[in-house]
């Protein structure tokens, strides 16, 4: 798996393609056997798990970040008064800290 193919994964995770579309736009057999297993279950057991790791994470970090671009979008927005804004602002604040209070618990067990 190259450097390139992992950027061109996360980019088209960017745009919210979901991990079977991303295989399907790649177009590689490596990358359909970890993201699309159904399609190519043979291939999937001969893949590392450095490998699979990888390519999950550049699909999840794409996903991330284009959550993070609407986010920041949204905040710039209730900044400058839209009240739609600091309604998505106020509602994105309360599930993050339901999410946080959730892996505090996880890590204290």
């Amino acid at each position: 798996m190259t450097d390139e193919q992992l950027k061109e994964i996360e980019q088209n995770a960017e745009l919210q393609f979901t991990s079977e579309q991303i295989a399907i736009i790649m177009d590689d057999d490596e990358i359909t056997a970890i993201l699309a297993p159904d399609e190519d279950k043979k291939n999937a057991r001969k893949i590392d798990h450095a490998t699979v790791k990888k390519v999950h994470q550049a699909v999840l970090k794409g996903w991330l970040k284009s959550e993070a671009d609407i986010r920041r979008s949204i905040k710039t927005q209730a900044t400058q008064g839209v009240t739609q804004s600091h309604k998505l602002m106020l509602d994105l604040i309360a599930e993050r800290k339901v999410l946080e209070s959730e892996n505090d618990e996880r890590r204290s067990k």
